[in-house]
């Protein structure tokens, strides 16, 4: 028969499922399940399906930031995509090494690269007088870091989600046993 044990852990209390048993004439309890700080087992699905559905509207916002910048990169730099990369988004990386991370003019074999994503303008800044600013190609960087950053917090938040249904799965096994 399975009962519900609290534990105290850093000053907080946690609830585990637990089962005794016997092993070589001795006593011993097995942990079921971790019920976090829920009183019951059904209570622990719920606030793990609560946490599940939360995680999955924000993962579903990244995915969404992410589709919506690698379109706004396919439709505003699509004749520069198809030079530079066969029509793919490249990564963030890629574009730093091909074009420089300043969108400011440092070495002149960035300058053929940056003009394929929009003209150079000439910027007065104190003191050093006359830059070329590409500003097609500081917005193209931008939406491509953009685009992985969202695919990156999407990745980390599915494993998250994925530990969420493996834990509901658990507890929903052992809520099916009867304990």
């Amino acid at each position: 028969m399975a009962f519900v044990r609290k534990k105290k852990v850093a000053g907080r209390e946690y609830r585990q499922l637990v089962e005794n048993y016997r092993e070589n004439g001795e006593h011993r309890q097995r942990v079921l399940a971790h019920l976090g700080q829920h009183e019951t087992v059904e209570d622990a699905i719920a606030g793990l399906r609560n946490k599940w559905s939360t995680l999955a509207a924000e993962r579903d916002e990244h995915l969404a930031e992410q589709a919506r910048y690698q379109a706004g990169l396919l439709d505003r730099f699509s004749a520069a995509l198809e030079k530079h990369y066969g029509s793919e988004i490249p990564t963030y990386d890629e574009v730093v090494a091909n074009g420089g991370y300043f969108y400011w003019l440092f070495r002149d074999e960035e300058a053929a690269y940056r003009s394929d994503f929009g003209p150079a303008q000439q910027e007065w800044l104190s003191g050093s007088g006359r830059r070329e600013v590409y500003r097609g190609y500081g917005t193209f960087k931008n939406w491509v870091y953009r685009a992985e950053h969202h695919q990156e917090q999407a990745v980390k938040l599915r494993s998250k989600i994925d530990k969420l249904r493996s834990g509901i799965e658990k507890l929903e096994a052992v809520q099916s046993r009867g304990d």
